[in-house]
């Protein structure tokens, strides 16, 4: 037996020997993924099919389905759910696709500047972006439409931001980032020669980019484009604060109006949230299946490779100034009427003359309201809590399906990707159907938000640990494990601080995804576990747009502060 037959077999038995520790390990993550994801799905689907409420669930019954698909409302909100999800997916892809490919593939000035525009809008909850927007948009009190009206001499307003268009603009701004940082990476594996040999050959540079570029990043673009479309066809956060005012519902308002009206409908709500999840499931599956063989695509393998850069010539400053304006317009214009909005007493367009009025008043009302506060400290709780879990589940999973030989754990990769396609609206339901039951002391409490935050934030934990596992050799584990250390001394000692970056990023990224949650946080809340954005959306409500603007900007200022610290210190930490 040579060198390398020997090497392989001493891999293969390596991953295969049996370590109680290890396999115990892993097998409690999978229980845990069951209970988290599995248990509540199960109880929603029984507690839509009874005639009772939960803790009191009746008779089993499907007169709930039967009402739902039997009225003709439903199919219309969910076709308009459709033409809202499709609507958000070809906004946010051309935003996010054309700016990662000028940052990452040209000599397009500034890149840094608009790399951090682009990812801005995940730094600020959904709440303040749709506020933003409204103030810019609305027909009465909207500056841009506004001037637009004054501009052209209408005396009714052009455009009206609580409609359907409003609605798909203000998903499609949401979504921008997670296309970008879909695309970006696409991009950056891409082998330029593939392209200069096609403009060699007699192609121009529109043919070359038709029929070299788009279709070699295809996975990637259909892979952006379907779960753009998922999160917006379960999301209920632009829907009610858009939509809801100008009357106009999707499929997850009605869930969410079914569960909040004075005598909840749970049963109703739970049924139409199971069917909600079906459809999300069904494109979560299309865009794995195509998907599963991306290595068709892959251009980037093991011969010499060098990015470069594509020259713009004289459109390079043109470019620039247009992307500036759209970023203006996209990022820095509500972001600056929401600071405007803060620092006024009353609803009031920006003039000069309202420069006089400008206070501290509404920053002075939060300090002196113990709710505002609460819902601060609460989300940051809540989320970072979770993102412990989160990360250190992820890790576990991660290892078992990136290193492991065992083929049994591949239902930990479906565990952990299959709340993506879960709806906010549905996580809540499934836990007001296993908690409200028992005696445990959880419902009404922060800890079934905790609960419903880990559940939605598993499935981005464990991509970030995939990435991050494939980009550790195995050998470093092997040699370890030569050395005589076990399986949990490895993973200590080895394996967390190379992931440091890594855990540090993930943890990041969901607790910021708590300051955004929105729907499972209106169906699990109660008074005193509220949360930012339930807290937000109820002062938009209560009419104090100067009061909801001010609490907005606190978080986004706390946001970007520990997005820059703790940037830094992975930076430090990946570079020392």
């Amino acid at each position: 037996m040579n060198t390398a037959q020997t090497h392989s077999t001493s891999r293969v038995r390596w991953w295969t020997r049996i370590d109680p520790w290890r396999d115990g390990t892993t097998l409690l993550c999978g229980f845990l993924l069951v209970y988290l994801v599995g248990v509540p799905l199960v109880l929603l689907i029984y507690g839509s099919a009874t005639t009772g409420v939960p803790g009191d669930a009746g008779a089993l019954s499907l007169a709930k389905y039967r009402d739902v698909l039997t009225d003709p409302g439903t199919y219309t909100l969910l076709g308009r759910s459709v033409i809202y999800a499709l609507g958000v997916a070809a906004v946010a892809l051309p935003l996010g696709g054309i700016t990662a490919w000028l940052v990452q593939r040209t000599n397009l000035p500034g890149k840094g500047v608009f790399v951090f525009l682009a990812l801005c809008p995940a730094f600020m909850p959904p709440v303040l972006i749709a506020l933003g927007w409204i103030l810019l948009l609305d027909g009465n009190i909207g500056l841009v439409s506004r001037f637009i009206q004054g501009l052209v001499g209408a005396e009714d307003p052009l455009f009206q931001v609580h409609s359907l268009y409003g609605m798909i603009w203000i998903g499609g701004v949401l979504d921008m980032p997670l296309a970008f940082l879909w695309l970006w990476p696409a991009f950056a594996a891409m082998d330029p020669a593939l392209e200069e040999a096609g403009a060699m050959s007699g192609g121009r540079p529109w043919r070359v980019l038709t029929k070299v570029t788009l279709p070699l990043i295809w996975p990637a673009i259909a892979g952006a484009f379907l779960i753009s479309f998922v999160l917006a066809i379960e999301d209920v956060t632009v829907p009610i604060l858009v939509g809801l005012p100008g009357q106009v519902h999707v499929f997850a308002t009605d869930i969410y109006l079914a569960h909040a009206q004075e005598t909840p409908d749970t049963a109703r709500a739970s049924a139409q949230g199971v069917i909600l999840l079906c459809v999300t499931i069904g494109f979560v599956w299309l865009y794995r299946y195509l998907t599963r063989r991306s290595e068709r695509y892959a251009v980037v393998r093991g011969r010499g490779y060098r990015p470069s850069e594509v020259s713009l010539g004289i459109w390079r400053l043109p470019v620039f100034v247009l992307m500036s304006l759209v970023f203006g317009f996209v990022v820095m214009l509500p972001l600056l009427i929401l600071m405007w909005t803060s620092l006024s007493p009353y609803l009031q367009a920006p003039t000069l003359d309202g420069f006089s009025n400008l206070s501290l008043y509404w920053y002075r009302t939060l300090v002196d309201d113990p709710m505002a506060i609460r819902g601060l400290v609460n989300s940051a709780l809540s989320g970072f809590g979770a993102a412990v879990v989160v990360m250190a589940l992820s890790l576990i999973v991660g290892w078992a399906v990136i290193r492991s030989k065992n083929r049994a754990w591949v239902f930990l990769d479906v565990l952990a990707f299959l709340p993506v396609a879960i709806p906010g609206l549905v996580v809540g339901l499934g836990l007001v159907w296993l908690y409200v039951p028992v005696a445990l002391p959880i419902y009404g409490t922060l800890v079934i938000i905790w609960l419903a935050y880990i559940t939605k934030f598993i499935p981005y934990g464990a991509r970030l640990i995939y990435a991050g596992l494939r980009q550790l050799h195995p050998e470093l584990e092997e040699a370890a494990h030569i050395s005589g250390a076990s399986w949990g001394r490895t993973l200590r000692r080895i394996i967390l601080p190379l992931l440091a970056p890594t855990l540090a990023a993930g943890i990041l990224y969901s607790t910021m995804r708590a300051f955004r949650e929105l729907p499972a946080s209106l169906l699990l809340v109660s008074y005193g576990n509220e949360t930012y954005s339930v807290i937000a959306y109820e002062m938009w409500s209560a009419g104090d747009p100067g009061r909801t603007a001010a609490y907005g900007m606190v978080v986004i200022v706390v946001m970007t502060m520990i997005v820059a610290i703790t940037w830094r210190a992975v930076r430090k930490w990946a570079f020392r």
